[in-house]
């Protein structure tokens, strides 16, 4: 890319890369600059809220079964006899 001559053409490659900059980003709708972001946000947050309550029913899961084993490893321990080996 050459030296601009006047300032016409400088105006004309600025502009040509700011539109080139405007249309490989996001759409700009009418809300502003920053509303294409805003609603990406909101999905991100979407997301992570419903992966946050899978995160929790699998605690509780986990939880349950960990009550579970920690029962039964007491019932085995209480339940269990024993025996001198035989020499």
């Amino acid at each position: 890319m050459g030296w601009a001559t006047n300032h016409d053409d400088v105006f004309q490659q600025r502009k040509k890369k700011k539109w080139i900059k405007q249309t490989s980003d996001e759409p700009i709708n009418e809300s502003g600059i920053g509303a294409s972001r805003d609603s990406l946000n909101q999905d991100l947050v979407a997301k992570l809220a419903a992966k946050d309550s899978e995160i929790s029913e699998l605690q509780q899961v986990i939880f349950l079964q960990w009550v579970r084993l920690t029962e039964l490893r007491n019932y085995v321990r209480e339940t269990q006899t024993y025996q001198t080996p035989i020499l």
